[in-house]
């Protein structure tokens, strides 16, 4: 048998130290390899955690929107708090004035998160520092938008006529008084939010012409010409009689029910008075909400506590709008009545008379209508993400 030569067994021990030197190395670059990853996964979830502030603060801002279009001081604060009610690695967010966009002619809110260097504020890493990256910025923004909506549920189950113009003479004025009628022989004209003139001028109420006005509700059956303050009873799916009228008037009638723009609701016989004050005094009764009160400085309701109140409330819901121009079509005996526009009611009182009186508001739904823009549209608001 043949022996190995003194120079193999050197070789081969020579060889034997290189793998393990290779070993090491690599064993050092898998280690710095992992290390990163664990830094890349830090930095991932930071920058998630950023995201999530971001679009807190302008979920929140635009939200007030939804109720206030007016109160711009009201949008920027709650995007502020919410932004900052967040924290990204354990470390608290700062959210300056220049971070936050409150656009009202879009109602938009723009909310920008800045962990940098430049504030002192960079997010550090882990491992990274070994090769010079000891601390990463971390930006993000997001913006949200109250946008127009065409379609909810939860109505009262009345329908009054959309707002005209008038036209006497060359004045122009919007029907404000109860002997105003629709006479389209002496050029009164209608336009809904949904289907504006040419230039996009459109009559109807929307948030433009009408947040915060008083509106009296009357009890009427005419068959004359509309007047403004006449409302139109309607029967929702499965209501029948009187006691139904009462309970949809009180409560949310069907929630999950929808009804859009374009749709058509059969009118409900008689003028149903006793029925509506019934249902009125009942929300105006409820102790949860007497503390509640009409707010002119941000045209919007709040409890007692100050919060502003939406849909939660019993006070705020949604009612349906026909054009004066159906009038003749639907006025006599349970007809459809087309739907043409939707506003948000806050019910302020009745009256010794009986009559209700509301105030136009904006009213949040979910569903955003795709082809209109955010400067028009009915009062029926939705919110989305834009950014």
């Amino acid at each position: 048998m043949n022996r190995p030569s003194p120079r193999s067994l050197a070789r081969l021990k020579n060889e034997r130290g290189s793998v393990l030197a290779l070993m090491a190395l690599c064993l050092i670059v898998f280690l710095g390899l992992a290390a990163l990853a664990v830094d890349l996964g830090m930095l991932y979830v930071a920058r998630g955690e950023a995201q999530r502030s971001a679009d807190a603060g302008a979920h929140a801002g635009a939200r007030v929107f939804l109720l206030a279009p007016a109160n711009w001081d009201g949008a920027r604060e709650q995007a502020r708090e919410y932004a900052e009610a967040n924290q990204v690695r354990a470390g608290a967010v700062e959210v300056l004035d220049e971070d936050i966009d409150v656009i009202p002619d879009s109602q938009k809110v723009r909310v920008r998160i800045h962990r940098t260097a430049e504030r002192g504020s960079a997010v550090t890493t882990l491992f990274a520092g070994a090769l010079g990256l000891g601390a990463v910025d971390i930006r993000t923004v997001a913006a949200a938008q109250s946008w127009p909506a065409d379609g909810t549920d939860c109505l009262l189950p009345f329908a009054v006529p959309d707002r005209w113009d008038v036209h006497e003479g060359e004045g122009v004025y919007r029907p404000s008084r109860a002997d105003d009628v629709y006479d389209a022989s002496r050029g009164d004209r209608y336009y809904s939010p949904a289907a504006p003139r040419e230039d996009g001028y459109y009559t109807g109420f929307g948030r433009d012409n009408s947040i915060g006005d008083p509106f009296l509700l009357k009890p009427r059956n005419p068959s004359g010409s509309p007047q403004p303050e006449w409302y139109y009873p309607i029967r929702l799916t499965a209501s029948q009689g009187a006691d139904d009228f009462r309970d949809a008037v009180a409560d949310c009638w069907l929630p999950g029910e929808d009804v859009f723009i374009g749709d058509q609701v059969d009118s409900e016989p008689g003028n149903m008075a006793g029925p509506t004050r019934q249902g009125f005094r009942d929300i105006l009764n409820d102790a949860d909400e007497m503390g509640q009160y009409w707010d002119d400085d941000c045209a919007c309701p709040r409890d007692s506590d100050g919060n502003m109140v939406g849909t939660s409330s019993r006070r705020v819901r949604p009612l349906i709008m026909f054009s004066p121009e159906d009038w003749d079509e639907i006025h006599l005996g349970a007809k459809p009545v087309p739907v043409r526009n939707f506003a948000g009611v806050w019910v302020d009182s009745i009256d010794p008379n009986g009559d209700i009186w509301v105030r136009w508001m904006q009213y949040t739904t979910v569903r955003a209508a795709a082809d209109w823009e955010p400067d028009n549209g009915s009062l029926l608001r939705a919110l989305r993400i834009v950014e």
